[in-house]
C-alpha cells in the first residue's frame, strides 16, 4: 500500500515541536504524581522515561510487528492488573463515576444531565456519544480497558499507509505504549486518550477526502457528527479541517464540501434532539453538556479565541496533514491554557499540585502530536 509522503509529516520543525510537546506533558504527569512520594522519585522517575523513551528510538527500526504485538499483549495484561489492585472509589478522577451516574439515571428513566456523581458532585460534562461508547465498560465495571482502548485503537485502526515507514508506525507505538500518561489513564480509568485517539482516526482518514466518492463523503460526515457529540472540544480539528477544504477544495469539490457539512450537522443535531424527545426540551435547556462543559472547562472569552485560532489554523494549512498538525497544537493549547488561567488567578501550586486545574486536557490533541515523531525527521535526515 502506497505510504503518505507529505511534506509536513516528514519536516523537522514539526517532528522536534511534536516531541517537546510529548515530552513534556509525559514529564509533567510524572513530576506531579511522582513528587507526592518524595522529589528524589521524581528526579528518578523522569530519568527512568527519558531512557526509555531513548530505548524506544534505539528498538523501533530493529523490532518486528510480531515482538510489538507481544509487547503490547503483556503490557495490557500487567496495566489491567496493576489498575485491578488500586479501587476505583479511591481514586480522585471521577470520569468512570460520571458515567456510572448518567447511566444509573438512564436506567431509572430520569434525565441523566440532572445526576451527579456520588463522591465528586461533579455533573456528566461530555456529550451523549461519549456515554454510548463507555455503556459496555459501566455494564461490566472494567473502565480500565476504556482508557487501554486508546492503545489499541492506535495499533488497530491507524492504517500503515498513514505513515511514512515502518519505523515510523512503530516508534509512535513503542511511545504510546511506554508513555506514562497512558498508565496514569488506565490506572484511574480516565478516558481522555480514547476520546482523543478516535478523533485523530478519523483525521487521518479525512486526508483522502478529495478522493472520496460521494457515498464515502456521507459515510464520514455521519461518522464525525456522531463522534463530535463526544466532546466540544473537537469541534477544533472540525473546524480547522473544514476551513482547509473551503479554502483549498472550494471550486473541485464544493458539492462535497456542502454535502459533507449538512450531513455531520444533522447527525449530530440528531443526538440532542434525542434528548429532548426522551427528556422534553424544558430539561434540555436547564441543563445540557454544552452548559456543563462552558461552566467547568474554560471561560467564553478563551473559547472564542480557540475557535478563532482553529479557523485561521484551517486557512493558513497547506495540505490537509498540516491540518492534523496545527489541530493537535491548538488542543494542547486549550489544555495548557486551563492551567495557565488556574495559576494567574489561583496560583501555580494550587493549580497544578492541589490539582485545582485539570492536566489531563492536555491529552486532547496528544495523538494528533505523537503521530508527526519520525526518527528520521528529529534528526534532520528529511
Amino acid at each position: 500500500m502506497e505510504r503518505l509522503k507529505d511534506k509536513y509529516l516528514m519536516s523537522p520543525f514539526v517532528a522536534r515541536t511534536s516531541m517537546a510537546v510529548f515530552l513534556l506533558v509525559n514529564i509533567l504527569f510524572v513530576i506531579k504524581y511522582a513528587s507526592r512520594i518524595s522529589v528524589p522519585v521524581a528526579v528518578g522517575g523522569v530519568a527512568a522515561y527519558l531512557l526509555i523513551v531513548a530505548a524506544c528510538f534505539y528498538v523501533s527500526g530493529r523490532i518486528r510487528r510480531p515482538v510489538i504485538l507481544v509487547g503490547i499483549l503483556a503490557y495490557s495484561a500487567g496495566m489491567l492488573f496493576v489498575a485491578s489492585m488500586v479501587p476505583m472509589e479511591t481514586l480522585n478522577v471521577d470520569r468512570w463515576e460520571v458515567i456510572t451516574a448518567f447511566w444509573n439515571a438512564v436506567e431509572n428513566g430520569e434525565y441523566p444531565y440532572f445526576a451527579h456523581a456520588c463522591n465528586s458532585g461533579n455533573p456528566p460534562g461530555p456529550s451523549p456519544v461519549y456515554f454510548f461508547l463507555s455503556y459496555p465498560f459501566y455494564k461490566t465495571g472494567l473502565f480500565q480497558c476504556m482508557a487501554l482502548m486508546a492503545l489499541w485503537l492506535w495499533v488497530l485502526f491507524v492504517p500503515s499507509r498513514a505513515f511514512v515507514s515502518n519505523r515510523h508506525r512503530a516508534l509512535t507505538i513503542l511511545l504510546f505504549m511506554c508513555s506514562p500518561v497512558l498508565a496514569y489513564e488506565i490506572v484511574t480509568r480516565s478516558t481522555i486518550l480514547f476520546n482523543a485517539v478516535i478523533f485523530f482516526i478519523w483525521a487521518v482518514y479525512f486526508v483522502r477526502f478529495p478522493l472520496w466518492h460521494p457515498v464515502a463523503v456521507i459515510g464520514n460526515a455521519l461518522l464525525l457528527g456522531f463522534i463530535l457529540a463526544t466532546r466540544s472540544a473537537y469541534v477544533v480539528p472540525v473546524l480547522v479541517f473544514g476551513f482547509y477544504y473551503l479554502s483549498s477544495r472550494w471550486r473541485e469539490d464544493r458539492v462535497k464540501i456542502v454535502l459533507w457539512g449538512l450531513v455531520a450537522f444533522v447527525a449530530y443535531a440528531s443526538v440532542f434532539a434525542l434528548l429532548v424527545l426522551i427528556w422534553g426540551l424544558d430539561s434540555f435547556l436547564t441543563c445540557n453538556p454544552f452548559m456543563v462543559q462552558s461552566e467547568m472547562i474554560i471561560p467564553m472569552w478563551l473559547a472564542c479565541l480557540l475557535l478563532g485560532m482553529s479557523v485561521a489554523a484551517g486557512l493558513v494549512s497547506r495540505t490537509p496533514v498540516m491540518a492534523i498538525w496545527l489541530s493537535g497544537i491548538i488542543l494542547f493549547v486549550s489544555g495548557l491554557s486551563q492551567i495557565v488561567l488556574v495559576s494567574v488567578l489561583n496560583g501555580f501550586h494550587n493549580a497544578f499540585v492541589e490539582s485545582h486545574a485539570d492536566i489531563t486536557y492536555m491529552l486532547l490533541g496528544l495523538p494528533f502530536l505523537l503521530y508527526f515523531i519520525n526518527a528520521r525527521c528529529l534528526a534532520g535526515r528529511e
